[in-house]
């Protein structure tokens, strides 16, 4: 110890060194910048709870004060309830909405079922405004959009996208897909079905499929002419069995040359190689043979091919009877 002035300050002892032992220290950088790391998603996580803790308060505030205020998480169904609610009717509504400067996912929905509320005849339902909002969408969320607006009724979806102008949002191209898909067990031929085939294309569609689906709708309403020259396009260019055999039957209605009849009756056989109507066809064969001098023995065949066939057909079934 040593004296200053009338107080005592102890000198302190030294202290003992631990003997020196290898230990592998760790790369500082490394360590500083895992600390950084845990650091700043420590400052994330506070910053997003203090986010939500603050949206809550204002929304909470805004309701209690009657403000309108939308939240990011408030369904698009309750924006466009409360947007009337507001407005007074869905027209004004969606005028009110169209001037957010920068609309979230659900304000953009809500404008889509506002929409389809809108009255006819006002400026605002037009089909060009409902195109925009969905453009708007990410395109894994335009369907859904779509199915608020049309509450997941098929044949006004149809209509609507049979309607819009290309280039068509491309979250829609499955929708127009499901509705062939829905539709091909029992094609429809109504005006509707026709307008919506004709825009396939701007869907994707296959050139081929779209003129198909539309030939086969006018012969099912009887606009022969206009089909016939579809289905002869399409044989030309992709010779199928169900495009042949319907382009037969279309010439037989027709009373087409019987050369031509026979001709697209002989492609059809060669194209359908196990397909239940290859008797018919047969049996159609031989009597174009028939009519014409000099081919008794290919009429012969023909016949004597059907009965074949028909015979196997028998045979086949009565095998699956029994199994």
């Amino acid at each position: 110890m040593f004296w200053l002035g009338e107080r005592i300050f102890p000198i302190p002892a030294p202290k003992k060194r631990l003997a020196s032992i290898p230990v592998d220290v760790p790369d500082k950088s490394a360590l500083y910048a895992r600390v950084l790391t845990l650091d700043r998603i420590i400052d994330l996580m506070l910053h997003e709870h203090l986010v939500v803790l603050i949206t809550a308060v204002v929304s909470f505030f805004a309701r209690f004060l009657g403000i309108w205020y939308i939240t990011d998480d408030m369904p698009p169904q309750r924006v466009a309830d409360e947007s009337i609610k507001k407005w007074g009717n869905p027209a004004q509504a969606l005028e009110h909405l169209l001037q957010v400067k920068s609309p979230g996912i659900n304000v953009l929905c809500a404008s889509c079922i506002l929409w389809s509320r809108v009255e006819p005849g006002s400026p605002l339902s037009a089909l060009q405004t409902l195109q925009i909002r969905l453009g708007r969408l990410p395109w894994q969320m335009q369907a859904n959009a779509l199915a608020l607006v049309t509450g997941n009724d098929i044949s006004r979806a149809a209509s609507i996208l049979s309607q819009l102008s290309p280039p068509v949002p491309v979250g829609l191209i499955p929708v127009a897909r499901f509705i062939v898909g829905q539709w091909s067990p029992k094609p429809r031929c109504d005006d509707l079905a026709l307008a919506f085939y004709q825009s396939l294309t701007a869907y994707g569609a296959p050139q081929e499929e779209t003129q198909w689906l539309i030939a086969r709708a006018l012969v099912a309403r009887g606009f022969y002419i206009q089909a016939e020259q579809l289905l002869q396009e399409l044989a030309e260019l992709h010779p199928a069995s169900d495009v042949l055999w319907l382009l037969a039957m279309l010439y037989q209605t027709l009373n087409r040359p019987p050369q031509l009849q026979l001709d697209t009756l002989l492609g059809f056989t060669r194209c359908a190689r196990s397909d239940e109507r290859l008797c018919h066809a047969w049996k159609m064969i031989g009597d174009l043979y028939g009519e014409q001098p000099g081919d008794g023995m290919a009429a012969v065949n023909a016949f004597r091919h059907a009965e074949e066939l028909a015979s196997q057909c028998f045979f086949d079934e009565k095998i699956r009877r029994t199994i």
